[in-house]
């Protein structure tokens, strides 16, 4: 799991957003969690509990050490 707690270094590491519930999720769940995860092995962002929310599409191309 990838922690993210500010938009800024999801973007950096490559991920993004394929349309709006994407983004509107994101800013809710780092609102109202302070931070979200990626889970590279099944490609979703997940709450704070590890819920799977949404689907990534795009690669994560950040730093290997995360994984």
């Amino acid at each position: 799991m990838i922690e993210f707690d500010n938009l800024k270094e999801y973007l950096k590491c490559g991920l993004g957003f394929t349309d709006l519930f994407e983004e509107e999720m994101f800013h809710y769940l780092l609102k109202r969690d302070g931070k979200l995860f990626y889970n590279p092995k099944i490609k979703m962002m997940c709450d704070i509990n590890l819920t799977p929310v949404y689907y990534v599409e795009q690669v994560y191309t950040g730093s290997k050490s995360y994984l």
